[in-house]
């Protein structure tokens, strides 16, 4: 998580773990309360608003993780909306706009593969649009190695066995 880099280039990253024995009560708390500003004041309003009511910077990250980092029907609907909705800003470069959506797929990508979650052909039809057909069929075979062979493309390796 880019939160978790934050913090270590912030030298707060401590406050992570578990409580230093040689650290006050005082000290500790105060610290936790520095990184709980911190993680909040990098988080758009509406992430920051998801997270109102926790007390710890253990708890705030806990609640980031579940949000963004575990598969969940929430997380695939951000992704693909995300994804869907990205357009290439006038002062963008083609290749920022390209890595871009690669960093889109790529977290669709392992988002699928961890919650083993096959996309509808809406999904993958409109992958297609965006990425087209030959990269698609490879993400297909890498998410399923059951993707029918008939449907392949010639230039696309099998799977290992």
């Amino acid at each position: 998580m880019q939160i978790e880099d934050l913090l270590v280039q912030k030298d707060l990253d401590v406050v992570l773990g578990d409580k230093l024995e040689k650290m006050s009560d005082a000290n500790w708390t105060g610290l936790d309360r520095k990184v709980m500003s911190v993680i909040c004041l990098s988080l758009t309003k509406n992430v920051a608003f998801n997270i109102l009511k926790e007390k710890t910077t253990k708890e705030i990250m806990e609640v980031l993780s579940n949000m963004y980092e575990k598969p969940s029907v929430a997380n695939k609907f951000f992704l693909i909306r995300e994804l869907v909705n990205t357009r290439m800003k006038e002062d963008t470069s083609v290749t920022e706009h390209i890595n871009k959506l690669n960093s889109i797929l790529a977290r669709l990508c392992q988002w699928a593969l961890s919650s083993m979650i096959k996309f509808k052909l809406c999904y993958c039809y409109r992958l297609y649009l965006i990425v087209g057909l030959e990269r698609l069929q490879r993400l297909l075979v890498q998410w399923d190695p059951s993707y029918p062979v008939q449907y392949r493309s010639p230039h696309i390796a099998p799977p290992p066995d």
